[in-house]
């Protein structure tokens, strides 16, 4: 398997396959970032635009073997950019760029309770569930992905990652 670097430097002379295969590999991640910046349901073009982005840049020669350091930096201030354009557009539809404070604070109380019984639930569970459930769901790997760094196959992450939704659905009351 070809590493970040090598796959990058042939993207950078034109190899369109080389750049499909950074784009495949980080896509995911890139779009998740995306979204927990901000991004909301322009996550998909945000990361686009980063790889594109990346893909012209003057700088042809990747100094680490990990894409997503840079991707993070581009990322992050296109959702500062998308943030701003957003709330200059609801100033001038007349309405207010700043949200309702007490809608807003009682969400963040309610979202800060709610994070807070997750943490109780996921520290419950065996350390291979937790593990499997941050491999999935907080670092955003597929199944397959979690297979290859695990040496299992991915239907026996598939039926794991069930168990282990299963158990964290019982730890935090929602299902029998």
């Amino acid at each position: 398997m070809q590493s970040d670097a090598e796959l990058f430097a042939a993207a950078s002379q034109g190899d369109q396959h080389a750049f499909a295969v950074l784009v495949h590999r980080h896509r995911r991640w890139a779009e998740l970032y995306a979204i927990k910046c901000g991004a909301g349901s322009e996550a998909a073009d945000v990361a686009q635009e980063a790889f594109l982005k990346l893909l012209r840049s003057k700088d042809k020669e990747l100094r680490s073997d990990s894409l997503r350091s840079l991707l993070s930096v581009d990322i992050h201030f296109q959702v500062l950019r998308l943030l701003q354009k957003q709330a200059r557009q609801m100033q001038l539809e007349g309405g207010s760029a700043i949200p309702d404070q007490e809608t807003g604070l009682s969400q963040v109380a309610r979202r800060r309770r709610l994070a807070a019984r997750v943490v109780e639930a996921m520290e419950r569970l065996r350390s291979t569930e937790r593990r499997l459930l941050e491999l999935r769901h907080v670092e955003g790997l597929r199944p397959v992905e979690i297979a290859e760094r695990t040496g299992r196959t991915d239907a026996a992450i598939r039926a794991a990652l069930f168990r282990a939704r299963r158990a964290l659905r019982l730890e935090l009351g929602l299902s029998s």
